[in-house]
């Protein structure tokens, strides 16, 4: 298609009375309008480039109602605007396909698969905008879990958590809003929520914050030299069928193996787990936990070469 040249039109070839009626059915589908919202659409229109009364509007509005559409008069409960209720060309969905919609749905939420969720909900939307009856729309869009989140923030506090960056949130808490800084680890969906993990150098721990309640947030270096001590420690596992312990959260999957956040209660410990996993893994971060385990084992092929 993108090869497709565009095709010159010939003004005197096109009906404009038609192209009116169907621009104006085009504007409404996408949302409803004010009078001068659709005005402004004809006037800057490359075939028409003209205005229109409300009269035009109305005699539009009786021509789409001979074709089965309803559209609701601006009023003040609609807030001024035309709103397409319900139209014939568009797509018509029975209760038990909704319903079949709303389970498939589910499996996602049960999962806890916030990125699938994300794509469900878009995936909604864009559906919404070719469902006939407004009725139908609510129902689909009321089951839509993370609706009340801006999607964009998500994806981009993805992107910060892979990198491990530092961020400063402005978060509400009950009535009061604060600043918490966290090095970013990981987003997790759970209880029907979307919280986001790190390690925060106020309270010296792992702590999770509820993407909903974010307000604003800044990010800063990737590794800030305030987390001295982090108590997260990334690495790949290269066996695909691994199981994240209770201690661990699946970050992503990539052609190397799984990507795996552990949440380490000291080194001793952490070193023992990595010692005992020997080959089947590879520790990504932080900088100061990598290094002190290359030098344990270098002590321990000291000892080992030492007692013999």
């Amino acid at each position: 298609m993108n090869n497709l040249k565009k095709v010159e039109y010939n003004p005197k070839q096109v009906c404009t009375s038609a192209y009116k009626v169907l621009l104006f059915l085009k504007l409404l589908i996408f949302s409803p309008m004010s009078f001068e919202e659709i005005n402004e659409f004809f006037q800057k229109d490359e075939i028409l480039n003209t205005s229109v009364t409300k009269e035009n509007l109305n005699i539009f509005r009786k021509t789409l109602k001979f074709f089965g559409c309803k559209i609701n008069k601006p009023v003040l409960f609609n807030k001024f605007k035309y709103s397409l209720e319900e139209c014939p060309f568009l797509v018509t969905l029975d209760k038990e396909e909704i319903d079949l919609i709303n389970k498939f749905r589910q499996n996602p939420y049960e999962k806890n698969d916030w990125k699938t969720i994300l794509f469900f909900n878009s995936f909604i939307n864009k559906l919404c905008l070719v469902i006939n009856k407004k009725s139908h729309i609510e129902k689909l869009k009321n089951c839509n879990a993370l609706s009340n989140i801006d999607s964009n923030m998500v994806l981009e506090l993805n992107e910060c958590c892979k990198k491990r960056n530092f961020i400063v949130f402005r978060y509400k808490s009950g009535i009061k809003i604060n600043n918490i800084e966290m090095a970013t680890s990981f987003l997790k969906y759970e209880r029907d929520k979307l919280y986001i993990w790190g390690f925060s150098p106020i309270y010296n721990d792992f702590i999770a914050l509820r993407a909903d309640k974010i307000l604003s947030y800044k990010v800063y270096e990737e590794h800030s030299p305030k987390i001295l001590h982090g108590s997260v420690i990334r690495y790949i596992n290269f066996n695909k069928d691994y199981v994240p312990d209770e201690n661990e959260s699946f970050i992503e999957e990539t052609p190397e193996g799984l990507i795996i956040d552990y949440k380490a209660s000291n080194n001793f410990f952490a070193i023992q787990k990595f010692l005992e996993m020997g080959c089947d893994c590879k520790i990504l971060s932080p900088e100061y936990f990598k290094r002190d385990f290359v030098n344990a084992v270098k002590s321990i092929q000291k000892r080992c070469s030492d007692d013999k």
